[in-house]
C-alpha cells in the first residue's frame, strides 16, 4: 500500500530493527517469539504489528494504508428527524439524525449541503482541510423568510 521507494521498517521485541525501500524486507533472526511493530518514515500511512513464532521460514505480509480522520457534520435547527445531506469530495451522504461522518486521510475537500424545501443552511457549501486530525463543522439550517408585499388599491389619497 506504500508508494514506490518510500522507507518502511519492521521493529522485533528482541530491539533489532530492519527497513528497506523495497517490496520486500528479507532478514534472517534464531527461531523463537517475536512480536513486532511496522512503520514507515511517512506518516500518512499505517500498518498494524503482530507477533510470530519461528521455526522455519516464514512470509509475512504487511498492509499499509493511508490514515484517514472523521469529517463530521451537525445540523442545527431542522425539526427532529428531518432527512439533510451532504456532499463530500463528490460522495453523497445522506441522514435523518442531526450528525454525517465521513472518513477521509489529509487532504483538502469541498462540500455542499443539500437543499431542503423551506431552510436555507449556513454554510451552504465551503471546504475542510483533514491535517493529521478529525475535523468537525457545524451547519446551522434556519427557516426561509418570503418577502410579502400588500398593495392598497381604492383609498382617497389622504387616507389613513
Amino acid at each position: 500500500g506504500l508508494p514506490a521507494g518510500t522507507e518502511w521498517f519492521v521493529n522485533l521485541s528482541n530491539n533489532e530493527s530492519f527497513s528497506t525501500t523495497n517490496a520486500t524486507l528479507p532478514i534472517s533472526i534464531p527461531a523463537g517469539s517475536y512480536a513486532y511493530s511496522v512503520g514507515s518514515v511517512n506518516s500518512s500511512y499505517h500498518a498494524s504489528g503482530g507477533s510470530f513464532i519461528v521455526n522455519r521460514s516464514l512470509n509475512i505480509t504487511i498492509t499499509f494504508s493511508l490514515v484517514a480522520y472523521k469529517i463530521t457534520f451537525t445540523e442545527k435547527g431542522l425539526p427532529s428527524g428531518t432527512p439533510w445531506s451532504v456532499t463530500l469530495g463528490g460522495i453523497l451522504k445522506s441522514s435523518s439524525n442531526n450528525t454525517i461522518v465521513f472518513t477521509e486521510p489529509n487532504g483538502t475537500y469541498s462540500f455542499e449541503i443539500g437543499n431542503i424545501s423551506g431552510y436555507i443552511a449556513q454554510p451552504g457549501h465551503g471546504s475542510l482541510r483533514v491535517s493529521g486530525a478529525s475535523v468537525s463543522q457545524e451547519i446551522m439550517f434556519s427557516q426561509a423568510l418570503h418577502t410579502i408585499v400588500f398593495t392598497e388599491s381604492g383609498l382617497h389619497a389622504n387616507a389613513t
